[in-house]
């Protein structure tokens, strides 16, 4: 009697254990789905109210596309705060649009002074981005360069319209830009120089390029002024080794390799051991690198006569009144 009891009771038992542990693994993916969707909330109500403390902060127009993270708005902020207290006057005529594309093109960040217009100009082509296909987003990147091509044609002179920066993620800036310096632990541009803040470094570098690259002809004046000075460094230079917060590569004359042979349209070029001064260089990534250089104040390269003289030129760029 007892063993004929045994079997039913024993089916039973197994019974009630198999659909016990059929259900839990259900049970555990709805607690799962639900703490991810708590989190994602929670993530971009941060999100949000970090874009609006931006647009409190600063009393001028500043549009932040989506796709940014907490941690890459932080670092946006903190840029807008070192290059506002360095230079207000010419802080307070940027008008900025921060967009961000996952692209797989030469540059990782990129500025556009007085891209365009109208703020729907650029809002327009960023619903082109499609976050499911990635590699289809090459349309807006190209549509943005194009609109840049345009304006450099038209030879605009407007300081009045919208200035963009174009961004990619954090992560794949720190990896590419690390991992393109040939020479290992040695930065070769000014942004570069604290590797946990290349982020923030690089922003500071792109709202550099639009404080002096805002008005044409002052920036003339001021690219003018560099050529004159850069005239000094005569013949080839061997690049040197200067020891900083990391170490840097520079010439004799710039505050890193970038400022000497940049210009490439956000190229990061394979830098030769040498410099030698040609007339056609573009000075906007030495004037851009040599004021990234004094908004973070450092001060590796203050023995260098030639240093100093770019310094004494943007400070009085900086001072200058502009016309409108």
């Amino acid at each position: 009697m007892a063993t004929i009891l045994l079997i039913p009771v024993g089916e039973k038992a197994f019974a009630e254990r198999e659909e016990k542990l059929s259900k839990e693994p259900t049970v555990s993916m709805v607690q799962i789905d639900q703490e991810v969707i708590k989190e994602d909330t929670e993530a971009q109500k941060s999100i949000t109210e970090q874009k609006e403390l931006i647009k409190e902060k600063y009393d001028q127009e500043i549009f932040i596309g989506e796709g940014f993270s907490l941690e890459e708005l932080q670092d946006f902020e903190d840029a807008l705060k070192k290059v506002k207290e360095f230079a207000p006057k010419k802080f307070e005529k940027l008008k900025i649009i921060l967009v961000k594309a996952d692209n797989n093109l030469v540059f990782n960040m990129k500025s556009m002074p007085n891209s365009c217009e109208k703020f729907d100009t650029i809002k327009d082509i960023e619903l082109k981005i499609d976050p499911d296909k990635k590699s289809e987003n090459i349309d807006f990147i190209t549509e943005l360069l194009t609109l840049e091509k345009e304006n450099d044609t038209q030879h605009k002179t407007d300081t009045n319209d919208y200035d963009v920066i174009i961004c990619s993620h954090k992560k794949r800036i720190k990896k590419d830009l690390i991992k393109s310096d040939t020479y290992r632990n040695t930065a070769f541009a000014v942004s570069l120089i604290q590797e946990k803040d290349i982020y923030k470094n690089t922003y500071i570098h792109e709202l550099s390029h639009l404080i002096t690259l805002n008005n044409n002809s002052m920036y003339k004046e001021l690219a003018d002024k560099f050529k004159e000075i850069n005239k000094k460094i005569y013949g080839y230079r061997i690049t040197v080794f200067v020891e900083s917060i990391n170490s840097i590569k520079r010439y004799p004359g710039f505050v890193s390799v970038y400022a000497g042979v940049g210009g490439q349209g956000g190229v990061v070029p394979r830098y030769p051991y040498e410099y030698k001064y040609n007339e056609r260089n573009n000075t906007y990534e030495d004037t851009a690198e040599t004021l990234t250089y004094m908004i973070k104040d450092y001060h590796y390269a203050d023995e260098d006569p030639i240093v100093q003289e770019k310094i004494k030129a943007i400070k009085n760029f900086l001072n200058e009144k502009t016309n409108d």
